[in-house]
């Protein structure tokens, strides 16, 4: 199938342009060369505007985005009702392609837009939804590594400010039955056994079950690391855990960290960076 070029611009809630801080709320999409231009917009939640913007009215919110949705319906009803034969005429993929730009033109308002990007697409209709999923929905944060790739990315830059990353590499840990890759890992000479290491861990997830299975996974796999001898002479978790007052998570961090201590590893706050740069500075 034909590749089609699509712009899009992500929508945006900017209640105070003093401060610039914005929220995602929606995603307007066009493709000049077939007629088509749609938009989605957040449909019901409030709360992350409220979280984002404690001190808003968030009536004003809801009205505004009321009347914004209004408006782009309006704009993209349009194409729909077209003869789709006329795409095929430059002319009117050029007037679409207006249209979109002069929508997304820099304005004092409530709601705002993006600058423009570009993607290749053989649906647009569902890229779009990938697209709202992307900016607004952040499937991507909902991914299991990928909280631990930020920790992970944070600590490299720590590390490299202290001059410590030169120590240490991302590697295999165990042989080839059982093996588990570690970011930060120091070894001296042939050691098979690695003198150092430390992970990232992150126990934030939304429901203490998940906290559990996510924690219980390295549980067991420190476990067996010891059992066949080659767990890290010291390994630290740097771990990332629920405040204390939402205290059924707190509590299933609090018994994971507790869990992994019992197995002769130590765990230290990801925030308590002097901590971990000490522990990553020692030699033995």
């Amino acid at each position: 199938m034909k590749k089609l070029i699509c712009n899009y611009s992500v929508i945006r809630f900017l209640p105070y342009p003093e401060t610039g801080e914005f929220v995602n709320v929606g995603i307007l999409a066009c493709c000049p060369q077939v007629g088509w231009m749609d938009f989605v917009l957040e449909p019901r939640k409030t709360k992350r505007i409220s979280d984002f913007f404690p001190e808003l009215d968030i009536e004003i919110y809801r009205a505004g985005r009321q009347h914004v949705a209004a408006e782009l319906e309006r704009l993209v009803a349009e194409p729909r009702l077209a003869d789709p034969a006329q795409w095929a005429l430059l002319t009117h993929q050029q007037y679409l392609a207006g249209v979109f730009v002069e929508i997304i033109r820099p304005r004092e308002e409530l709601f705002r837009f993006g600058s423009p990007a570009t993607l290749l697409t053989e649906n647009p209709q569902n890229d779009l939804k990938v697209l709202f999923n992307h900016y607004v929905e952040r499937h991507f944060a909902l991914h299991k590594d990928y909280q631990e790739t930020l920790m992970t990315e944070r600590l490299t830059e720590l590390f490299r400010v202290e001059n410590l990353i030169g120590r240490y590499r991302r590697e295999q840990v165990g042989n080839d039955d059982y093996h588990v890759t570690l970011p930060f890992v120091e070894r001296i000479g042939d050691d098979p056994r690695p003198v150092r290491a430390l992970k990232p861990l992150n126990l934030m997830q939304a429901e203490a079950t998940q906290i559990r299975d996510h924690g219980d996974a390295w549980s067991t796999r420190v476990e067996r690391l010891k059992r066949m001898d080659y767990l890290p002479r010291h390994m630290m978790f740097a771990v990332q855990c629920p405040p204390v007052t939402e205290r059924k998570r707190y509590d299933a961090a609090k018994e994971i960290c507790d869990l992994l201590q019992e197995k002769g590893v130590e765990i230290a706050p990801f925030e308590n960076q002097n901590r971990l740069t000490r522990f990553a500075a020692q030699s033995d």
